[in-house]
């Protein structure tokens, strides 16, 4: 079975900017939520 080699490329491409997004929305949550916390008090 031949699979063309753009095909895994751009299926990685969109598979890795999906994980850098969610990671990145994580840390800005995190972040938010640790600011929040220290301008509360």
């Amino acid at each position: 079975m031949y699979v063309p080699r753009v095909g895994i490329t751009e299926a990685g491409k969109s598979f890795l900017l999906t994980g850098l997004r969610t990671v990145s929305e994580s840390r800005g949550r995190a972040v938010q939520d640790a600011q929040c916390k220290y301008n509360s008090t």
